[in-house]
C-alpha cells in the first residue's frame, strides 16, 4: 500500500526541528527567550520550499551528520513516511566501499567514472577523453550492478513498489533490475554522494541525468543516453528532484492500473513542487482514467497556465474536452466545453 503523509505536517516538525537552538553559556533564561522569540518570528516568515531546500542542499553538499538540526528534519521526513530517492542505506554506502577497494580510483573523476561503469550493463559502453569506458561485469568479484534502463511498468519489480528507489537495486538479484531512465538518476546520484561527491538531478523533457561536482570540473552524467562530459549547467534543488520522483511513481502506478494511487502520488509531487508542470498534466491522466473529466481538465489547465508550450498536456486537454462534449447533452456539453477552454 502507498504511504502518504501531509506535507503540512512535516513542514511544522521542521520548523521545530530549526528552533532547538541551544542556550549559551551564561545566557541568562530571559535573555535566551527574546533571541529565542526573534529566531522564531523570522523563520515564521520562511517559506516551507525554502524550508526544504535548506535541507536538502545541506545534505547534498554532504557534512550534516553533526548538523543536529537538519538530522531532526531528516528523521521527520523519514517518520512522516515519505519515501526519499536521496537515502544512502548502509548496503549502498558498503557497494561503494568495497567498490573504491576493489579498483582503487585516486581521483574524485575516477570515482565518478568507476561508478558510471559499475551501473551500466556489461557490454554497453561510454567515451570519455578518446577512452571508451566500458560497463563492469557482475558478480561478486568485478561488482558491476547491470542496471538497464527500461520503461517497462509491468514488470514485478516494480509492481506493488510503482517507482523505484535506489536502496531496491540493491535487494533485487542482478537479472530482476529494471529503471526508467529518471530512476536511473536517482540511482546514479546516491552512488556518487556515497562517494562523497556533490551530485544533483536535471531534467530534461524525455529523463534525467546527474550533474556531478568533482574536483577537477563538473559533469553531465547522462548513463541512459551513455554520455559523460564536461559542463557549466546547473541542476535540480532536491526538493524539486523528489517532486520529479513522486510524479514518475503516479506514471508507473497509472499504467500498472492504480490510478487512485498515481492520484496520490502526483498530488505528493505537487506538495513539493507546485510549479511543477508535468505532475499536473500525470495526474490528470490519472483523472481521466476514473472518468473525472472536468478534474482532469482542469490539471491540465494548470500544467499549460505553468507551461504554455506543453504539447502533450495541451493534445490530453483536447481529448478530454472531446470526450467530455461526446458524453454530455448537446447544448449543455458546447456551453460548459467553451468555459472549459477558456480556464
Amino acid at each position: 500500500m502507498t504511504q502518504t503523509y501531509s506535507i503540512g505536517l512535516f513542514e511544522r516538525t521542521v520548523r521545530q526541528s530549526f528552533l532547538r537552538a541551544p542556550k549559551k553559556p551564561r545566557e541568562s533564561a530571559a535573555a535566551y527567550g527574546q533571541r529565542f522569540s526573534k529566531y522564531e518570528a523570522r523563520l515564521s516568515a520562511v517559506p516551507a520550499e525554502r524550508l526544504f531546500d535548506i535541507i536538502f542542499e545541506r545534505r547534498a553538499k554532504g557534512g550534516i551528520e553533526h548538523n543536529p538540526v537538519i538530522n531532526a528534519a531528516l528523521d521527520a521526513l523519514h517518520q512522516a513516511g515519505m519515501e526519499d530517492p536521496f537515502e544512502e542505506v548502509p548496503k549502498i554506502i558498503t557497494y561503494v566501499n568495497k567498490l573504491f577497494a576493489t579498483y582503487k580510483p585516486q581521483t574524485e573523476l575516477d570515482k565518478a567514472l568507476l561508478i558510471c561503469r559499475a551501473v551500466i550493463p556489461q557490454g554497453q559502453l561510454f567515451f570519455f577523453q578518446e577512452k571508451w569506458c566500458f560497463g563492469l561485469p557482475t558478480g561478486d568479484r568485478t561488482m558491476g550492478l547491470n542496471v538497464e534502463p527500461d520503461v517497462d511498468d509491468s514488470h514485478p519489480s516494480r509492481i506493488g513498489i510503482g517507482a523505484l528507489l535506489p536502496k531496491h537495486y540493491f535487494s533485487f538479484k542482478s537479472n530482476n533490475n529494471v529503471a526508467r531512465c529518471l530512476e536511473y538518476g536517482f540511482l546514479i546520484t546516491v552512488l556518487l554522494r556515497a562517494a562523497g561527491i556533490p551530485a544533483r538531478i536535471k531534467r530534461e523533457k524525455s529523463h534525467a541525468y546527474v550533474i556531478a561536482e568533482t574536483a577537477q570540473g563538473k559533469y553531465h552524467l547522462d548513463m541512459a543516453g551513455l554520455e559523460f562530459k564536461r559542463v557549466k549547467l546547473s541542476a535540480h534543488s532536491d526538493r524539486e528532484a523528489i517532486a520529479i520522483h513522486y510524479s514518475n511513481k503516479g506514471v508507473a502506478l497509472r499504467s500498472q492500473g492504480k490510478p487512485e494511487e498515481a492520484i496520490t502520488a502526483c498530488n505528493m509531487a505537487l506538495e513539493f513542487n507546485p510549479r511543477y508542470d508535468q505532475a499536473w498534466d500525470n495526474k490528470g491522466n490519472a483523472l481521466k482514467d476514473q472518468g473525472k473529466l472536468k478534474e482532469a481538465i482542469a490539471a491540465y489547465s494548470m500544467a499549460l497556465e505553468i507551461n504554455p508550450r506543453n504539447d502533450v498536456a495541451r493534445k490530453n486537454k483536447g481529448e478530454a474536452l472531446a470526450e467530455l462534449r461526446n458524453s454530455a447533452p448537446k447544448g449543455a456539453a458546447t456551453q460548459e466545453s467553451l468555459l472549459l477552454i477558456r480556464k
